[in-house]
């Protein structure tokens, strides 16, 4: 079951299709309008991105410690 937390869900946002004359312009587009969102817009929209890629497992940023051995030469 999907936890509510008063964010618009990805989802649930209107798609829609603009042409841009360039890369540079289309990216400079897509700039503006991820730093028109809130923080807690993005961070919404980070969170959903995750539980599509992994699963709805714990909420919130997993911490992940891993040591690596180096070899005696």
């Amino acid at each position: 079951m999907p936890r509510d937390r008063g964010y618009p869900s990805a989802m649930s946002i209107e798609r829609v299709v603009r042409v841009f004359r360039s890369f540079e312009e289309a990216e400079a587009a897509d700039l503006d309008e991820w730093m028109a969102l809130s923080g807690d817009e993005r961070l919404a929209i980070g969170e959903e991105l995750s539980r599509e890629a992994y699963g709805d497992g714990e909420p919130g940023l997993r911490r992940v410690l891993s040591i690596a051995e180096r070899s005696g030469g």
